[in-house]
């Protein structure tokens, strides 16, 4: 069994879940549209601010959602038989630097501290990693963890979190399936 990169829906619908921001509704379209009517695709950038599945989010030919486009989405307007995958600077830059990644994990950040309100930042570091990579975390993470709240932000816990948060998010345990 060879490691293999989630999709790009995937993985927007992962960082949504994780954080509780996902919406599970299904069916329907976020199109207003009739069939066959002009769609003016300036409505993209709200498009892409639902919390929906991604799998609801409109495919306009010609254009694309920038975290999507990163992540080797394919063009709508050509035929693809076989996604490209590939690993690129622009990735790690939207997994760090992303209103959806920015406004995740800070959500992140305060469903860890609203369930570890009596943790210290070690076991805090713990309950984060189980949460998004699924395993227990090593001794050395869990003192890196509190290593990096400690000196991250002192005033201030909860931007902390959600920059390790960011961080989790971002490591190749989290974009990739075992």
């Amino acid at each position: 069994w060879k490691p293999r990169r989630i999709e790009s829906e995937v993985l927007r619908d992962s960082i949504l879940f994780k954080s509780n921001r996902l919406e599970l509704t299904m069916g329907g379209s976020m199109l207003k549209e009739q069939n066959h009517k002009y769609v003016d695709r300036g409505k993209q950038k709200e498009y892409i601010k639902s919390m929906r599945r991604t799998i609801y989010l409109p495919v306009l030919r010609s254009s694309g959602y920038d975290g999507q486009k990163a992540f080797d989405f394919p063009d709508p307007a050509v035929i693809t038989g076989k996604r490209n995958v590939s690993s690129v600077t622009p990735q790690a830059l939207y997994l760090m630097n992303s209103d959806l990644i920015h406004k995740s994990s800070s959500a992140l950040a305060e469903i860890l501290l609203g369930d570890t309100r009596k943790a210290n930042n070690k076991d805090r570091a713990s309950w984060l990693i189980l949460h998004l990579l699924g395993r227990e975390a090593t001794t050395a993470e869990r003192e890196r963890g509190e290593n990096f709240a400690a000196t991250y932000g002192k005033d201030d816990n909860s931007a902390a979190w959600a920059a390790f948060s960011r961080a989790l998010f971002a490591t190749n345990e989290f974009l990739y399936i075992q």
